[in-house]
């Protein structure tokens, strides 16, 4: 019987071993990992402030939309006048119907002036 007490103590103790050994690695698993959590914590934080800075950097580069439309209301202006130019240029321009009409109506007109050149040509 005591041989069998010793190796209920020897069995017991190396149970007692291995629960301490897997208790040790354990915590020391659960240490690691709760700093591993603190690390990217603070990265996290680090990350979102540089994301800040940069949010801040972009809006400080784009134009304001104040500042565009005042833009697009000048452009809009000077189209206007550009529209109105042309209108007006177009009311100094004859149609290329009016342009044939007045050309018939010279050569009309040349051609009379050339017969009474040659009858007077025929007379002398």
């Amino acid at each position: 019987m005591a041989k069998e007490r010793r190796l209920l103590v020897s069995y017991q103790d190396m149970f007692n071993i291995l629960l301490g050994l897997c208790s040790f690695l354990g915590g020391w698993w659960l240490k690691n990992v709760w700093l591993s959590i603190k690390d990217l914590q603070k990265a996290e934080k680090a990350l979102l402030s540089k994301l800040s800075q940069i949010e801040v950097l972009i809006a400080g580069e784009y134009a304001k939309k104040d500042d565009v439309n005042k833009v697009g209301d000048t452009i809009m202006k000077r189209l206007d006048k550009l529209e109105n130019l042309e209108v007006v240029l177009a009311s100094h321009y004859v149609t290329k119907e009016e342009f044939h009409k007045s050309i018939e109506t010279l050569f009309a007109k040349l051609d009379k002036i050339d017969e009474k050149l040659d009858k007077k040509a025929d007379k002398h």
